[in-house]
């Protein structure tokens, strides 16, 4: 090839990239009003039908009142209420030993069906973009014709007391153009308890059936305060590949994968573990309150077009006593799983 074509190629790499217009819409609460804590709220915004969109960055604007935020696509929003309460039933039951007002008790799903996370904030973590030619497809054609950010309130401050109104959430970068890669998010979770005085590991695997190459570039961690250490791995012909690994108290932010270069094919294995230590006097549930604990390993993804994000989505775990990473027959587990 001739250095005149050699430049014309690079030029129009170049241009094409300067080319990609990205817009900025804000999602924000309308003034919500938490009336207690352990509060969980959704607004919910329409896509624009006619036209894909992609989603490549989302920057978060939250108050010190909530906990954690997270942005689901969905075909139909789980309520035509302008914001509606849509926590889990056992989040309610825990409220309602709060005092929650009868009317606060009505609960509508996230989404109708469907639900697809694409975005999850906790921890003051800072603005995330994803990689150059890397979005969500969402609007026109797909599935996702909305999009619901859920805020977790776990502090009921004076200033709500007093009828303050929250307009947090965050603002989204989007662009039109068509992009050569979509992405996707794996979220593994458990069930379980933690024992009391106990140190505990909550243990997460799910074999990954469909036939897509899925080339991971970020993983964020989510436990509560008894988290000590999250790490992901995936499982690759008995052998043991680092996806991430974090203390969960800081940040909760989508950070790069240990190994970019890294390529999760149909008959691999995910694995997530929790490490806790738990010096109350008393057993903690996994759950959905501040009271509760959780375990939580999000898998940010992309796949090469045409090849579109898997259906499976999600990974549940039952979690001790019941379930742990031998339970599953995994061997050769690493000995450094639960340490920094």
């Amino acid at each position: 090839m001739d250095t005149l074509l050699r430049m014309t190629i690079l030029l129009t790499s170049v241009v094409y990239s300067l080319a990609v217009r990205v817009d900025r819409t804000p999602m924000l609460m309308p003034g919500a009003a938490p009336k207690s804590a352990d509060t969980y709220l959704c607004y919910a915004m329409k896509l624009n039908g006619n036209v894909n969109q992609n989603l490549v960055g989302f920057l978060p604007n939250v108050s010190h009142s909530v906990h954690h935020m997270i942005l689901y696509g969905c075909p139909e929003p789980g309520s035509q209420e302008r914001v509606w309460n849509c926590g889990s039933e056992m989040q309610m039951k825990h409220a309602g030993h709060d005092g929650m007002a009868d009317e606060q008790m009505d609960i509508s799903p996230v989404c109708q069906s469907d639900e697809k996370i694409l975005y999850a904030w906790a921890h003051n973590a800072p603005n995330f973009e994803l990689p150059e030619g890397v979005g969500f497809e969402v609007g026109g054609n797909t599935p996702i014709q909305y999009l619901v950010v859920q805020l977790h309130y776990n502090d009921l401050t004076e200033e709500f007391k007093k009828g303050k109104k929250d307009h947090s959430g965050l603002t989204l970068l989007h662009t039109m153009d068509e992009l050569p890669r979509q992405a996707g998010v794996i979220v593994m979770m458990s069930n379980g308890r933690v024992p009391a005085k106990h140190d505990e590991t909550v243990d997460i695997a799910c074999p990954l059936m469909e036939y897509s190459e899925l080339h991971p570039f970020a993983y964020r961690t989510h436990t509560h305060t008894l988290g000590r250490v999250v790490s992901g791995y995936v499982i690759q012909d008995g052998k043991w590949q680092l996806l991430g690994k974090r203390d969960p108290q800081t940040p909760q932010m989508f950070y790069p994968v240990a190994d970019d270069k890294l390529v999760i094919k149909p008959g691999d294995t995910l694995a997530a573990r929790c490490a806790y230590s738990n010096p109350s006097d008393h057993d903690v549930s996994m759950g959905s309150t501040m009271n509760d604990e959780m375990c939580n390993f999000y898998l940010m993804y992309w796949t090469e077009a045409p090849y579109s994000p898997i259906e499976q989505d999600s990974c549940v775990s039952l979690g001790p006593p019941y379930v742990y990473w031998e339970t599953f027959g995994l061997k050769d587990i690493p000995a450094d799983s639960t340490k920094l």
